[in-house]
Formats: structure tokens, C-alpha cells, sequence
């Protein structure tokens, strides 16, 4: 026996026992003090609860009977021969509980009075294990010694029993198992489910797990009861087949599976099980075409009810809804109609939500649509550029050199050599003149072709350091000679140590830009810059140089390609071919990459960009026709010819264009919802997560079907990350919807006859978690067939102490109204 206190804490009040004896003082006598002691003493025991626990021979032991109908018959006659010895009384302190789960023990059973009986009436009389391992551990009291005995064949129909045997490993409460056989079933559906997401319009697959034996007919149905499609199959153990579905309206929808066996008869109640899923709404596309009359419309009778294909309603700006859409098409659109706020919300949009982005077209789109070096045609995986033809454009340049005084020695043989290089790129044909300045101008080559290319050198080998530096006068002189003349490019190249006059230079410079001359200087031998120089380039629109020796020589080149576009939209009829290696048909682009296309009347000729998946290209050539890579978080695909122009007319006469420009578009579409989530379900309580994919939206959930919708409140566990937990009947699905995105989340429980063993409850690893012991049919139970902790029984004190209290309390009183002799 020992004496225990559940708040010592309150001892420390007993330090206020001396203030009894010094208060009051006034007519006090030391008998009151100390019966008011006592009374302060014994209501400060009562508040530390002391308790008195000692050790029992009292033990409780609970018997689980599984009758539930997937034990096989002769298992069960078994257990009712059994049931005698499961249910004797060992001694008169044993408590014994019998908890029978999926039916009742026939009443010529006999049970013995002292036993207490608990009847789980499970739906259908099902064996949910999990909550009769629950009753059976609230049948024995904390601190008791106790066993559980369970007898079963494992095939629980709700799978939820793992805080229940965790909670017997806690409480060191072994549980014995006694296996029982399972009744051999014909083929049987256990599992039906969709495969991934299924939306309207689109095909999509649902499998079905089956087990058994034998040839049977499986068909899945609609929730009208009608036949969606059919297999016949050969069964021997575990198989699972799969169904091609396409769902022909959003939100939830019941399909159910039947199987027909051909040469067994069917057992009752087995083979149809039912599921119920979400089905989502077709992808919204933003069809943006200028050139293709209808092409919406065509579009949309190509592609079906999967896409729900609108045109802008409002305006194209950086203010359009483009958020509700999971794709756009910009089919032959010009850039002009395109205003860039709109073009900067398309490629956010692509990159940070996962927009979808299908460009197509022809002169209008790849051609003259003005697309080049725009934000869109960042986001292509091919070049703009269109094949170009180079022509070599006329030079008009003067050199004026500084041959004052000052450029004696170094200076003057490196503007020699400066002005030699500048004649390097130049042709016979481009037009070349010299003027030096040295006090006065002088137009030491004239302006004319440089036919005699020898001549202008020697011209430049003859000059001499002599005179004073004024260079305004030479800067008039070229700007005079290059006004007048016919030349694609007019250039000033002004070659001096930069001790030049004060002038306002500024103002003839900015004369010589309005007739379309550029002027370039460079400073020799005279350090690194100077400002005069330099501000002199910056108003011509040239460059400033600083050549100081040899060694930082320059080599000028005055001439610019001009390049002329060229048609690279090409006519004819061009067969196509594949280039990805998925065209075996595994990969992301399986089943878009076929040798059934038929060719081409016409595409746009450009390059795939690195990186880019050439997906189809015209045959004979390095030009490619379907081409896509991930931008950020979305996908660009481009198609380089017209979906419904001339380009694809013999691609709209074949059967299966529809079909495969569906899969075009959806696999270039953002067909994610708006948010991630992610659910966990043990019977009757769904837990779910909520993730928003992008940090501006807010989710809202309902529960229910469209008839009674109720919000449920989220809460924001971090930011973009919402939880909630929800009460629910634990026998019916879950109809969600997060921002109109339906959630279906199943039930549980499984049909007592479609158990799947794989999901079923191991007796033997629940015996070894729990300490218990594996028990065959007819095996008397273990010696130690109770937990290890002894029964112990608690008792509680503190109201005892109360009492006392209360009577020393009454007893100080009467003494109190005693007379003092």
C-alpha cells in the first residue's frame, strides 16, 4: 500500500499556520489557535488530493468473435465448439467481456451469466476491427491487468485500427490472436478508382483491382445503371484492369463495376461495388486569331466539349482576366493588336501560374506580324527571324587629321597608322577624303571613291608636323563635303593629341547628326581620355578612342551589313516525319507524334530554339513544325502553320485531327487547379490540406452536392497553406469543393465480402506489437495471458479530509460559545 498526493504543491500553504496563532490577539486562547490550526491543516490535505493505491487480484479479460460472413463456414462451426473454453472464468476475480463483431452467436449458444456481452451492430454487419480493439480496451480500467483474445480471419472492412493498437502497445495490454480461414470467393471487384484526374470531354482512365479465380465479364457502369465499357478477362490470383472514361459533365459523378462470372455462379452480394469521383470542368482557352475567319468556332468543333474556347470580351491590357484561363491560342494574331501590358501579363502569367501558351499561324504570326525582339517572342522555343539577303551598303568617310605642331614624333605615326586601318574594311566603290589642319584646312585627299587606294596612302605618308591646332575650320570643311553626296553611311573620324582651340564644337556636331553624319575621335599618345574628345563622339552618336603606342592600335569598321527579309512562308505539299525519341508512344507527347499526318500545304520556315523539343518536322529538311518547351512554370508550344488555314487543309479532312489537336492543346494546357490538396481519412474524420499555388488566391471549401452546400472555415497554418478537420459519417464518400474544384473523398469501408487481404488487419504482426500470442484452433490460452503491470486499486482520500475539516470547524465553534471558567 502506498500513499500518493496528486498536488503536493499545496503543502507550501501550511507556512501560514503561525499567522493562526498571532491573529487576532484580542481575547484569542490558545486552544482556538490550535483548533484552527487543525481545521487549516486538513483543508490544505484535501487540496493536495492524497490518494491510497494498493495491489489487486482483480484482471479483465476480453474475447473478440469476428462472425462476420467472409469467415468460411467450417471456421466458424469451429469457433462455436470453441466457445466454452474462450469464455470460462478462470477464477471469480477475472472480469470477462465478449464483444461480437459482424453478427450475433446463435442463442443455442450458451453464455455464462458473469459474462458481460457487447453486440458492435456494424452497417451491414460488417468487421470493423479497429473499433471492436477500441471497446475492448475501454472494457479494461487504467491501472488492470488485462488481455484481449481476438478471434478472426483478419479481412477488417474499415482499415482504421491503428490508434487503437497503438493505444494497447501504450498500455502494455497483450492481445492473442486466433486465426480463422476466409470463405473461398469466385472473381470479386475489391478496389474501383480513377487514375489520376478526369475531366469533361477528356479520356481519362479508371482501374478496377479484381481477385479470384476463373473467366468473368467486367463492366463498368454509369450512375444510371448503363454500360460504359466491357472486358472479358482470365483470373487467377490478383489482377487489374483499366478502362478508358470520358466524362460528359463536371462536378461528381457514381460509377460502379460489375463482374459476371462464365462458369461458377455468382456469389450474392460480391460482385458490384461502387465509388463515387470528381470530375472536373473543360479547360478554358483564350482563342486570340485575327486572320482565320471563325477559327474559334472551327476550333472548337475540332477539340469537342473538353475546351470551352471564348474570345476577349473586354479589352487586352495588363488588366485582363487572364487567370481563368489555362490556355491561350494565338493563332496568325499581329503584334500590333497585342499592346505590351497585355504581352507582360502573358509572360508573368506563363512563368509563375503555369499558363499554357499555343502560338500558331503564318505570315501573320512567324512573318509580318511584327513579333520580333517583342516579350512574346521570348517565350516561343523557335527564332523569329525570318532568311535574310545581305547587301553591302556605300561609306562616305572623312579623315580629319591633326598635323600641328603639337603632334610631332609618336603622335603623328600613330594617326598615320589610325587612318590606314580605317580604309581597311572600306571597297573601291565607298567614298574616302582627307583633311589635315594645322593653323588652316586643307583638303589633302578630296572626296571621291577609293579606286586608288595607293594614292590616299601616300597622301597620309606625306604629311608633316607643322603650324598651330584649329580644328573647327576642318570640321566645317567635312561636313560641307559629306552633305551633298549619296551614301547609305556618312562618317567624321577626327585623329588629334586633343590640344585642339575652345570652340563650340557642340553646335556643329549636332548639325552634321541632323544631316545623318555620324562623328567618331580618337586621341594619340596623350593618355587615357579627355573630356573635349570624348564629349565630342558622345554629341556625333561615334565613339571615342585612345590609342597611346602600337600596341593599343584600333581597326575600324564603318560599314554595316543592310539585310532585306525574304518570304519564309513556303507553298506546296511537304510530308512530315517525327523527331522526338517518345515517338515509340512512351513520354509525355505519346500519342501526338504519329506517321499518320497527312502533309502540309504550307508553314513558316524558322529554327527550334536550344533546349526546345522538336516535336514534328517537314520531312527533307531541318525546318520544324511542332516545337514546345517549359517556360517557367507553364508549357509554349508552337505550331508553324495555321490549325484551320490553308496550310492544315488536308489535315481538317482527316478523321483524327480533332483528336490530336485536342492533345496538343492539352498537353500544352495548365490543367491544374489552383491549389493542391491533400486529404487523410480515418472513419468518420477527414483531415484535409489545402495549398495554394499561387500566394493571391484564397481558398473557400464547401461540403455537400449542389442541392446543400455548407462553408467550412479554413485556417491558415502558414502562409499559402490552409488546414481543416471535419465530422462526417464514416460509411459515405465526401463531396468537397475548394474555389469550385470538386474533391471527392471516398469511404473507407469496404463490403464485409471485397475485403482486399493486402489491406486486412495482420494478426501476427498485432500479436508481436502487443505481446500477445499467434493461437491455433483449439490452443489453450498462454499462461501469462494479461499485461505484465499488476491491477491496482486507487482511493481517494481528499474527501475524507473535508469532512474532518468540517467537524474540527464545528468543534472550535461550540468551544468557542463556552463559558471562559
Amino acid at each position: 500500500m502506498q500513499i500518493s498526493f496528486l498536488h503536493p504543491l499545496f503543502f507550501l500553504l501550511l507556512v501560514l499556520v503561525p499567522a493562526l496563532w498571532l491573529w487576532p490577539k484580542r481575547g484569542s486562547r490558545s486552544i482556538s489557535a490550535v483548533w484552527r490550526s487543525l481545521v487549516f491543516v486538513a483543508l490544505v490535505t484535501a487540496l493536495a488530493q492524497p490518494i491510497v493505491i494498493s495491489t489487486s487480484s482483480e484482471s479483465f479479460r476480453v474475447v473478440i468473435l469476428d462472425l462476420s460472413e467472409s469467415v468460411s463456414d467450417e471456421a466458424r462451426d469451429q469457433l462455436l465448439d470453441r466457445i466454452p473454453s474462450l469464455l470460462s472464468l478462470e477464477s471469480s476475480s477475472e472480469n470477462l467481456s465478449l464483444i461480437e463483431v459482424g453478427g450475433q452467436l446463435p442463442s443455442a449458444v450458451n453464455v455464462e451469466s458473469g459474462v458481460e456481452r457487447i453486440v458492435l451492430n456494424d452497417p451491414e454487419n460488417s468487421s470493423d476491427l479497429g473499433r471492436a480493439l477500441a471497446v475492448a480496451s475501454a472494457q479494461i480500467p487504467y491501472h488492470s491487468a488485462g488481455s484481449i483474445t481476438l478471434v478472426s480471419d483478419g479481412l477488417a472492412t474499415n482499415p482504421d485500427w491503428s490508434r487503437a493498437v497503438q493505444a494497447l502497445i501504450e498500455r502494455d495490454i497483450p492481445v492473442h490472436v486466433v486465426e480463422m480461414a476466409a470463405a473461398e470467393l469466385d472473381v470479386y471487384p475489391t478496389a474501383l478508382k480513377a487514375d489520376g484526374e478526369l475531366r469533361v470531354g477528356h479520356s481519362g482512365q479508371v482501374s478496377v483491382t479484381l481477385l479470384g479465380s476463373g473467366e468473368a465479364k467486367v463492366i463498368l457502369l454509369n450512375e444510371q445503371g448503363e454500360s460504359l465499357a466491357e472486358k472479358l478477362i482470365q483470373l487467377n490470383g490478383r489482377r487489374q484492369v483499366s478502362f478508358e472514361y470520358e466524362p460528359t459533365h463536371q462536378g461528381f459523378e457514381t460509377l460502379s463495376v460489375l463482374v459476371e462470372t462464365l462458369n461458377a455462379q455468382d456469389a450474392p452480394g460480391n460482385n458490384r461495388l461502387s465509388t463515387e469521383i470528381a470530375v472536373l470542368p473543360p479547360l478554358r482557352v483564350l482563342y486570340l486569331g485575327d486572320r482565320m475567319y471563325g477559327g474559334a468556332d472551327r476550333i472548337q468543333q475540332l477539340v469537342g466539349a473538353g475546351f470551352q474556347i471564348e474570345k476577349p470580351s473586354v479589352e487586352l491590357n495588363g488588366e485582363f482576366p487572364l487567370s481563368n484561363y489555362q490556355l491561350v491560342i494565338l493563332d496568325d494574331f499581329p503584334a500590333a493588336k497585342l499592346p505590351q501590358s497585355f504581352q507582360s501579363l502573358l509572360n508573368e502569367q506563363v512563368q509563375e501560374r503555369g499558363l499554357g501558351l499555343l502560338y500558331s499561324g503564318g505570315k501573320s504570326a512567324f512573318g509580318d506580324g511584327g513579333y520580333l525582339n517583342t516579350t512574346v517572342a521570348e517565350l516561343l522555343p523557335v527564332t523569329l527571324q525570318q532568311r535574310q539577303e545581305k547587301r553591302e551598303p556605300t561609306v562616305a568617310l572623312t579623315l580629319i587629321i591633326d598635323s600641328s605642331g603639337s603632334m610631332s614624333g609618336q603622335r603623328m605615326e600613330l594617326a598615320k597608322q589610325v587612318a590606314m586601318l580605317s580604309l581597311k574594311k572600306l571597297n573601291r566603290n565607298d567614298l574616302v577624303g582627307i583633311v589635315e589642319f594645322y593653323g588652316a584646312k586643307n583638303w589633302a585627299v578630296p572626296l571621291q571613291p577609293l579606286a586608288d587606294r595607293n594614292y590616299v596612302q601616300r597622301a597620309i605618308g606625306r604629311m608633316k608636323p607643322d603650324g598651330r591646332t584649329v580644328l573647327m575650320p576642318a570640321i566645317e570643311a567635312a561636313l560641307y563635303g559629306l552633305k551633298n553626296v549619296q551614301a547609305r553611311h556618312k562618317h567624321i573620324l577626327v585623329i588629334s593629341d586633343a590640344g585642339v582651340e575652345k570652340g563650340d564644337f557642340e553646335s556643329i556636331i549636332r548639325r552634321a547628326s541632323r544631316e545623318g553624319i555620324t562623328l567618331s575621335t580618337v586621341m594619340t599618345g596623350n593618355g587615357d581620355d579627355n573630356e573635349v574628345m570624348n564629349q565630342m563622339a558622345r554629341v556625333g552618336g561615334g565613339r571615342f578612342y585612345a590609342v597611346n603606342d602600337r600596341y593599343s592600335l584600333i581597326e575600324l569598321n564603318l560599314k554595316k551589313d543592310a539585310e532585306t527579309k525574304l518570304p519564309a512562308y513556303q507553298q506546296g505539299t511537304y510530308s512530315i516525319e517525327t523527331q522526338m525519341h517518345s515517338a515509340d508512344g512512351k513520354g509525355w507527347w505519346a500519342g501526338l507524334l504519329t506517321d499518320e499526318l497527312p502533309p502540309v500545304q504550307g508553314y513558316m520556315e524558322v529554327q527550334s530554339r536550344s533546349g526546345a523539343e522538336q516535336l514534328l518536322q517537314v520531312s527533307n529538311s531541318e525546318h520544324p513544325l511542332l516545337s514546345s518547351w517549359r517556360y517557367g512554370l507553364g508549357r509554349v508550344t508552337a505550331l508553324m502553320t495555321e490549325p484551320v488555314g490553308p496550310g492544315t487543309q488536308s489535315w481538317q479532312k482527316w478523321e483524327s485531327y480533332g483528336a490530336w489537336l485536342g492533345r496538343v492543346m492539352r498537353r500544352t494546357a495548365n490543367d491544374l487547379a489552383p491549389f493542391e490538396t491533400r486529404w487523410q481519412r480515418e472513419g468518420g474524420r477527414v483531415w484535409l490540406d489545402v495549398v495554394a499555388r499561387q500566394r493571391s488566391v484564397t481558398p473557400a471549401l464547401t461540403v455537400g452536392n449542389s442541392e446543400m452546400q455548407q462553408t467550412l472555415p479554413l485556417t491558415e497554418a502558414a502562409p499559402g497553406w490552409f488546414r481543416t478537420e471535419l465530422k462526417t459519417d464514416y460509411t459515405e464518400s465526401v463531396r468537397l469543393q475548394v474555389n469550385g474544384w470538386p474533391l471527392a473523398v471516398p469511404s473507407t469501408l469496404s463490403p464485409e465480402r471485397q475485403v482486399d487481404p493486402v489491406h486486412g488487419l495482420d494478426l501476427v504482426a498485432l500479436a508481436t506489437a502487443t505481446g500477445g500470442e499467434r493461437l491455433a484452433a483449439g490452443q489453450a490460452l498462454p499462461e501469462r495471458s494479461i499485461s505484465n503491470s499488476a491491477s491496482l486499486q486507487i482511493k481517494e482520500l481528499w474527501g475524507w479530509f473535508l469532512l474532518a475539516a468540517l467537524l474540527l470547524y464545528l468543534v472550535e465553534i461550540i468551544l468557542r460559545r463556552l463559558p471562559r471558567q
